[in-house]
């Protein structure tokens, strides 16, 4: 991939909300963090 094309940030915090809960970094009943804390 092309390091000079730019993600869109919903994609990029997309990714991080998928690995943290898919690699159990989170487990069942973890509050995701809210909108701001993700800024």
């Amino acid at each position: 991939m092309d390091s000079s094309v730019k993600v869109p940030r919903f994609l990029v915090v997309k990714q991080y909300l998928e690995n943290h809960i898919n690699t159990g970094n989170w487990p069942a009943g973890t509050r995701v963090p809210s909108e701001n804390d993700l800024a």
